[in-house]
């Protein structure tokens, strides 16, 4: 049998650190650490340990009623009317391609100082096909106060303004029967990006389905 003495030991402690140092510079204690969790991921997988994560639905959103009103922080909105046209001069002029689909609301704030309509924005999105795009997503919509058409730029304290939200969709596509609009309630907090406060994580708290109606030529 073999004597194991400390030189021997010590030699072949030497002879791994030399093979070690062949590859330390890709297999790195941290890179060792990551293919060892890919690794446990993949035996999760294997056994079906994320079958249980993967299968949870999300939450259902509360579907509401045409005219009634939903706390959607920092608002309550409340949907009236859907409606579809080619032009509403002289707010909206026509644009070759695109028609205008448009949701009529009041909203009332209930924020201490002004909210502006940006980040209004994010809590109304529309389920329809033909949306005018910017990228890969739609175009946010412009907002106009439904007394005078101009732009919503601000939702003061207290204060119910009727507000129409405005998108514009392909001619080529049919004009839908119905919508979808999903009213999402928004989070005050600060930005980690550059630390200034700001409403923002939109979550869906409400649906509302409403037949689109054609806008008569006066």
């Amino acid at each position: 049998m073999a004597e194991h003495t400390p030189q021997r030991a010590a030699s072949r402690l030497e002879t791994w650190r030399k093979r070690y140092a062949l590859v330390s510079d890709i297999l790195t204690p941290q890179r060792l650490g990551l293919l060892g969790a890919v690794a446990l991921l993949g035996v999760l997988g294997a056994f079906g340990g994320w079958q249980a994560v993967e299968g949870v639905d999300a939450p259902e959103v509360p579907l509401a009623k045409v005219g009634e009103p939903v706390d959607v922080a920092p608002f309550e909105i409340t949907v009236r009317r859907a409606r579809h046209f080619d032009e509403l001069r002289p707010a909206l002029y026509p644009t070759d391609g695109y028609r205008y689909l448009v949701v009529s609301l009041d909203v009332t704030s209930h924020n201490k100082t002004p909210v502006a309509g940006l980040d209004f924005k994010p809590a109304i999105t529309v389920d329809a096909e033909g949306l005018q795009t910017v990228g890969d997503r739609p175009e946010a919509p412009r907002l106009l106060r439904g007394v005078d058409a101009l732009d919503a730029r601000s939702f003061q304290p207290g204060l119910t303004t009727s507000t129409i939200v405005v998108w514009q969709q392909a001619d080529s596509t049919p004009v839908p029967a119905e919508v979808t609009v999903t009213l999402s309630a928004q989070t005050w907090r600060q930005s980690v990006m550059d630390g200034g406060w700001r409403w923002s994580d939109p979550a869906p708290v409400a649906r509302v389905t409403l037949p689109v109606e054609a806008l008569e030529a006066p």
